[in-house]
């Protein structure tokens, strides 16, 4: 079966006319076939905002899934991109904490997608016990905040009454 689909993917790209230096097809127990290319051609296959990369992902899937009597989920790793996204996207991340902890107020970051917003509040409750990750307003106006701990006040103080004598 995985020849099978190493052929279909193969046919795929050339009919596109894309060079591949390299393809390695796994499909793992849950049926998720994770397909990672490399080639000379990567800025044609991703794009902007990763559109490209992203409907070749559905296109692929769906045509794997004709040919299995098995729904088939795709993952299309070209040239390391997301790998490499990632580790930018963290490493801007690191670099606004840099600065929150020399001024001490709130960052703004950039407008970003919710699966980016959600692995930056992933990434900072992990690694920094001193800043908050915050998502602020609504849809598609939502954007994340970085906000240095000792600056957020308490909405109200909470006081116990051990002895009960104030009750």
């Amino acid at each position: 079966m995985l020849e099978k689909q190493e052929k279909i993917i193969k046919k795929f790209f050339e009919d596109l006319e894309i060079n591949i230096n390299s393809l390695e097809i796994n499909i793992n127990e849950k049926n998720i076939c994770f397909v990672k290319l490399n080639s000379d051609d990567s800025s044609l296959l991703i794009w902007k905002y990763w559109n490209t990369i992203d409907a070749l992902q559905k296109i692929l899937q769906m045509i794997l899934s004709n040919i299995s009597d098995e729904k088939i989920k795709l993952q299309l790793e070209i040239n390391d991109y997301h790998k490499n996204y990632e580790q930018k996207l963290f490493s801007k991340v690191d670099s606004v904490v840099d600065i929150l902890k020399n001024t001490k107020t709130e960052y703004n970051m950039w407008k970003l997608s919710a699966y980016d917003r959600k692995r930056i509040h992933w990434y900072v409750a992990k690694n920094y016990f001193e800043i908050i990750s915050k998502s602020k307003w609504e849809w598609e106006n939502r954007e994340l905040f970085l906000i240095y701990k000792k600056d957020i006040k308490p909405k109200s103080k909470l006081t116990i009454d051990i002895d009960w004598d104030n009750i």
